[in-house]
């Protein structure tokens, strides 16, 4: 019962932090965009993860991962001459994915599975292109926990597109002290009002 009732106080929590706001800057021209009103103060992302973890094939063999995950992109305010053009953001997350990992056997990668759980601490700037297409991009740590195979942190640029909420993008991690680079693609959902 207990639990039910912290589930129902968070979902009206969120629908209440994500409403639409006042408008605080008039555009000269055309309508008001997203960015001409108050903005929220949190924004829940939704996404699900295509991870190419393991391209160092000479030090451990691992497999490409699905996985997902829930973000909160939490607004930080900007001085007046950004308002209607750009928002700045602190972002925190936390992400599931299996790892597979073994020895090619028959031209397959078959061996163990284990849960790898990381988080994507970071800052991050949304701005809009024409036709209401929206674009996001940020830089962070990525921190993993849990029994891995593969490095366990990392500086990461963040790249992606949002149309009506509805986003793609992709994340490059880096590895201090070695050549490889892992990539991470996203498909999600950021929960804010849709203003038209």
């Amino acid at each position: 019962m207990k639990a039910k009732i912290i589930i129902v106080l968070l979902l009206v929590f969120v629908v209440f932090a994500c409403q639409s706001r006042r408008l605080v800057k008039q555009p000269e021209l055309g309508k008001a965009t997203e960015f001409h009103k108050e903005q929220n103060k949190i924004m829940p992302y939704f996404f699900g993860t295509y991870n190419t973890r393991g391209q160092d094939h000479n030090r451990v063999s691992l497999q490409n991962s699905v996985g997902g995950g829930l973000g909160l992109f939490i607004r930080s305010k900007m001085s007046d001459q950004w308002l209607g053009h750009k928002s700045f953001y602190y972002y925190i997350d936390f992400e599931a994915s299996p790892e597979y990992w073994g020895q090619p056997s028959s031209g397959n990668i078959i061996g163990n599975k284990q849960w790898v759980f990381s988080t994507y601490p970071g800052f991050y700037m949304r701005t809009y292109f024409p036709i209401k297409l929206k674009m996001f991009m940020g830089v962070g740590i990525n921190v993993r926990m849990g029994a891995i195979n593969y490095d366990r942190w990392g500086p990461y640029i963040h790249w992606g597109v949002e149309l009506f909420g509805i986003s793609a993008s992709t994340i490059f991690i880096a590895h201090p002290g070695q050549a490889n680079i892992e990539t991470e693609h996203r498909v999600g959902y950021m929960y804010y009002p849709l203003n038209f």
